[in-house]
Parts: C-alpha cells; sequence; structure tokens
C-alpha cells in the first residue's frame, strides 16, 4: 500500500486536475510532471502529494499542499 501512494501518476489522469500555475506536463511514459515553485524545476509527483493538493484546491485542507 506504501508503495502506492508513492507511485508516478498518469498524466491523462490528473493534468485537467490541476491547476495551470503547476505546468503540468508529460514525461516520454505518459507520466505527470508539475513543476516547482520554489526551485523552477519539473520532478515526479507522487500519488500522495498529487491527492492532498486536489483536496487542498477543493478547500478540503488548508494551506496549498504544493
Amino acid at each position: 500500500m506504501r508503495k502506492a501512494r508513492r507511485a508516478k501518476v498518469s498524466y491523462e489522469v490528473y493534468t485537467n486536475k490541476l491547476t495551470i500555475n503547476k505546468a503540468p506536463k508529460p514525461d516520454n511514459k505518459g507520466k505527470l510532471l508539475v513543476l516547482c515553485t520554489n526551485c523552477g524545476r519539473y520532478y515526479y509527483p507522487a500519488r500522495d502529494d498529487v491527492q492532498k493538493r486536489l483536496a487542498a484546491l477543493k478547500g478540503k485542507f488548508g494551506g496549498e499542499h504544493r
């Protein structure tokens, strides 16, 4: 179970749900890459991180969960 939460996520599944500020883009295998707001580099967010971000966008969590 722990491994599934840290797995890379599909670009097609999550790209339309994230804000444009995250600048989501696919890698060459169709996995989601997002732009770090601190350093400006792209990275692979874990499924758990993406789900927390989406919940924050819907107002279910305080903060932004970036």
